[in-house]
């Protein structure tokens, strides 16, 4: 009769505690990982060739943002971001809601 396959394993385990040995795998190691040194080889090379000036520039050009809703947060109106459309009145009609503006103020006040 053939050994039951819970004998047989329990052989093969025997000589290690490792699963990888009883599936058959190859063990883990430091060493069959390239892909991770490799990844991490290039995040160091990655940080060293910034310079300061670069970074900071960086760090600034984030900083800055010309949002509408950024710019209400920090208390700055930017109107370029509230209609960024391009106008469709001509000078004649710009002017005439200009002329407008301070009467109607006025009256709501």
């Amino acid at each position: 009769m053939a050994p039951s396959v819970g004998r047989l394993l329990r052989r093969l385990g025997a000589a290690s505690s490792r699963p990888s040995v009883l599936l058959g795998q190859p063990p883990l190691g430091p060493a069959r990982r390239p892909y991770a040194s490799g990844a991490a080889q290039a995040v160091l090379e990655k940080s060293d060739s910034l310079s300061p000036e670069a970074s900071t520039r960086e760090n600034q050009a984030k900083a800055e943002s010309k949002s509408f809703a950024v710019g209400m947060f920090k208390g700055q109106l930017t109107t370029d971001q509230v209609f960024p459309y391009p106008s469709v009145l001509n000078e004649e009609q710009t002017q005439f809601l200009k002329e407008l503006v301070g009467p109607v103020s006025r009256f709501f006040e």
